[in-house]
């Protein structure tokens, strides 16, 4: 019965591992979907960016232009307001995107602490489960040695069917290690 227990529990040990790799292979495979989503948030960021110096380009070609005639020309003004328009919106853009990165940075690095935890805890598991192994295999040989001892104490009683004193005490001795190591189990 004590060793179904430590089977139980052992049983119980080992879903707890299980159910921890899987929380680890769940945790990998989000910060791979967090990497991926990275390197497209990246890819576009350098897009805005290119989009943001051919703007400024542009811009700036449009300043060269209108520094150099004389006359002002209406529809000029309004292509610059309009490409002074887009650049802020560029600039806000790639900000909201940089702040993006940062905080999807973040989140990769508290990935990585949470898999780096959770192994740390899945080897604990499994240490303790080496040491139950043992303590449980210790104890049933125990066990059998005491059972052993009994019947050869039960046995010479039978043959004797006069105790003596020593043989009492034996007999109690052998059944209090007995009890210890079933409170032990």
């Amino acid at each position: 019965a004590d060793y179904g227990s430590i089977q139980a529990s052992h049983s119980n040990l080992q879903d707890t591992v299980d159910k921890l790799e899987e929380e680890l292979n769940s945790a990998k495979q989000d910060a791979k979907r967090e990497r991926e989503m990275r390197a497209a948030e990246s890819q576009e960021i350098q897009e805005v960016k290119a989009n943001l110096l051919s703007a400024q380009h542009e811009l700036n070609a449009l300043h060269n232009q209108a520094d150099s005639r004389t006359s002002s020309d209406a529809s000029h003004y309004k292509e610059k307001a309009k490409l002074q328009a887009e650049l802020g919106a560029i600039k806000r853009l790639n900000e909201q995107l940089g702040n993006e990165k940062l905080d999807l940075e973040a989140t990769v690095e508290d990935l990585t602490l949470d898999k780096e935890q959770l192994a740390e805890e899945k080897e604990e598991l499994e240490d303790r489960i080496e040491e139950l192994k043992l303590d449980a295999e210790t104890a049933q040989y125990e066990v059998e040695e005491l059972r052993l001892e009994l019947e050869t104490a039960k046995g010479l009683g039978e043959e004797d069917q006069e105790m003596n004193a020593d043989d009492d005490d034996a007999v109690q001795a052998l059944a209090t290690q007995n009890s210890r190591l079933r409170e032990a189990l």
